[in-house]
């Protein structure tokens, strides 16, 4: 009848669509229970893996247990070598900078000399630009004198004095050999530093830097150290990183009282220059700049 077509069937087709649907129910929420089953499963795999660096077996229902892969069941072993590839790249950036930034780098009153191929003095060095003087009828002007005479033979001016400061501390990164001869004793000839090991050119800045802080022959050599210890610590790029940074804030530090009262830039740090307890207050003011440029 066309009634019974289109709003009744017969028990027979009714028994059949029911076992469809319930067939379909089956499947649909067999999937849900499975999947959410699976999702709490990897939660606690994960969440484990974070606090033990080891993982849980994955056993899905129906299923026989199997062993999760996780990114962090080594991590322990991951860390130290990302710390180790962090510090090569770092070296390598220094190293960059090293040998093609300092070219770029505009400075007025320093510059850094050519590679000396001598022998026993094979090497570079920072020299300061110097202005000669007239001399006087019968007087010798000396050649090769230490960074404070040159100064004042140019007739620097004290702001022009800090300036060449804040210069030497444009030499960081730069681990070319040193070969730079100082004064170390009065009455005698200029000399490479004894016993010195990774003479670099950021040393010999740091220790030209001090040095134009004191008066007469102070008895620092190029080496720092650990104040503790006495460990050696010019190869140390670390370290020597950290003692740019020390010198950089002193720099800043002493800036907003027009350098009126100083005082040694590793004073009261775990570094110091070897040979800098035995400094005599002589040799040190912290008046200097005005006791030098007294008007």
């Amino acid at each position: 009848m066309p009634v019974a077509n289109i709003g009744f069937c017969s028990s027979g087709a009714r028994r059949n669509n029911r076992h469809q649907l319930h067939l379909a129910y089956q499947l649909h929420f067999g999937r849900t229970e499975f999947f959410s089953a699976l999702f709490a499963n990897f939660s606690k795999t994960t969440n484990s893996g974070f606090s033990s660096g080891r993982t849980q077996q994955l056993a899905p229902p129906a299923q026989s247990p199997q062993r999760c892969p996780s990114l962090f069941r080594d991590r322990y072993k991951i860390e130290p070598l990302i710390k180790y590839i962090i510090s090569c790249c770092l070296t390598l950036a220094i190293s960059i900078v090293s040998l093609f930034g300092q070219d770029t780098i505009k400075r007025e009153f320093l510059f850094k000399t050519k590679f000396d191929t001598t022998r026993y003095l094979s090497g570079t060095h920072i020299e300061l630009k110097v202005i000669l003087p007239k001399a006087e009828p019968g007087e010798f002007i000396k050649l090769g004198l230490d960074d404070r005479d040159e100064i004042f033979r140019s007739g620097y001016s004290r702001l022009e004095h800090i300036q060449i400061l804040r210069e030497y501390l444009t030499f960081e990164g730069d681990t070319a050999k040193s070969n730079r001869r100082f004064h170390f004793k009065p009455a005698y000839y200029s000399t490479l530093p004894e016993d010195t090991v990774g003479y670099t050119i950021q040393v010999e800045a740091l220790y030209s830097f001090t040095r134009l802080l004191t008066i007469g022959f102070p008895p620092i050599r190029p080496t720092i150290v650990n104040r503790k210890t006495g460990e050696h610590l010019n190869t140390n790029l670390g370290a020597i990183r950290e003692v740019y940074e020390i010198y950089r804030n002193w720099f800043a530090q002493n800036a907003k009282n027009d350098f009126k009262s100083i005082s040694l830039p590793l004073e009261g740090t775990s570094y110091a220059w070897l040979g800098e307890d035995k400094m005599n207050t002589y040799q040190f003011r912290k008046d200097l700049f005005e006791y030098l440029y007294k008007k």
